[in-house]
């Protein structure tokens, strides 16, 4: 269809698809919860789960959700939500928990092999990094190192094996890192307000200077923004006064501090390439919050919510809904008067 020069407005929608190839679509969605292992037995268990049938995993989903009205409301109370029993199959049930995703293989290369994607490691779901972060650079170095080891002396392959373990040992690392930080933000509001536009803006600094629509072997380093040579002069700052300790006033207000130091000299690193408020709806290209700002200028990826199913659409363009084919609102750029912005929605 992009070989064909279809506007993105005329792309058909996954329902009207499913018509003209004669498929089913059910649109399934998997929920989850990610949280930290000390938090586990702090909720309290929810009063329409029957405790003496009921398997671990659907207690400690029901007791999360039950914590949060308004998760409750969307996810049993709203009618939206059908649940599909058994989904998992007869052994894993409807409900399926794993008390750590986070593993790392000791050995990742051998005698003509290399392992690849999330077979030689992962982190965590909160940030998804298995796609671009693993596989993709993964699956380049090792073919970059192949190439060299057919065309290279007999030492070729050891060496490769011996890069090809130290960039996934450093990739990890750096992940993990990324982990530490974002979880630990959520321990209180302002950690989370200080430390989120740092990481954001960490990890777009570089990219919008020197990424292109050009693949370059120089980004399988990026990884979530780890691999930017600024990162660990932040993180190793921040990182001790967020683990396994009290967080007292004192201790965040040092995050703030930190935080706001490492994000004036990402500004002025970055400023002529990086024009944060694109990106972010409350902050401007300073990186200072705007809580009146509510819009990204310029900016060509709003999403627009179906009036019918809910679905977020990304492409502001689309006539119908990819999912449902329902009309879609149509996206006009915001109105700007002082502070207040306005963004219209014309049926």
């Amino acid at each position: 269809m992009q070989s064909a020069e279809i506007e993105t407005k005329r792309l058909p929608t996954i329902e009207r698809l499913a018509k003209v190839f004669n498929c089913t679509f059910n649109p399934i969605v998997s929920i989850g919860f990610v949280v930290r292992s000390e938090t586990l037995d702090t909720f309290p268990p929810a009063p329409y789960v029957n405790g003496a049938t009921a398997f671990d995993g659907e207690k400690r989903f029901w007791s999360i959700v039950h914590a949060y009205p308004h998760v409750e409301s969307i996810l049993r109370d709203s009618g939206r939500y059908t649940l599909l029993h058994n989904y998992y199959g007869p052994t894993r049930g409807t409900y399926y928990t794993r008390r750590n995703m986070s593993y790392y293989q000791d050995t990742v290369a051998g005698e003509g092999w290399y392992g690849l994607g999330i077979s030689v490691g992962f982190t965590s779901p909160l940030i998804s990094p298995g796609i671009n972060c693993i596989c993709l650079p993964t699956g380049f170095l090792a073919a970059r190192l192949t190439a060299k080891q057919l065309d290279g002396s007999d030492g070729a392959a050891a060496d490769a094996r011996d890069e090809y373990s130290a960039f996934l040992t450093k990739l990890v690392e750096g992940l993990r890192a990324v982990d530490e930080i974002l979880y630990n933000m959520f321990r209180h509001p302002r950690l989370f307000q200080s430390i989120f536009p740092l990481y954001f803006a960490n990890g777009m600094a570089d990219v919008t200077k020197n990424y292109t629509t050009e693949f370059r072997p120089q980004e399988i380093h990026w990884a979530n923004g780890s691999g930017e040579a600024m990162f660990p002069k932040w993180s190793t700052e921040v990182l001790p006064l967020v683990m396994d300790t009290d967080i007292t006033d004192e201790v965040v207000a040092k995050v703030e501090e930190i935080c706001a130091r490492h994000c004036r000299l990402h500004v002025e690193t970055f400023h002529e390439w990086t024009k944060y408020s694109r990106y972010m709806r409350y902050y401007d290209d300073d990186m200072q919050y705007r809580p009146n700002k509510g819009w990204r200028p310029e900016a060509d990826f709003p999403a627009i919510r179906c009036t019918q199913c809910k679905y977020a659409n990304a492409l502001q363009h689309s006539l119908h809904c990819v999912m449902c084919d329902a009309t879609l609102p149509q996206y006009t750029r915001p109105s700007v008067t002082g502070e207040i912005s306005m963004t219209v929605l014309a049926q």
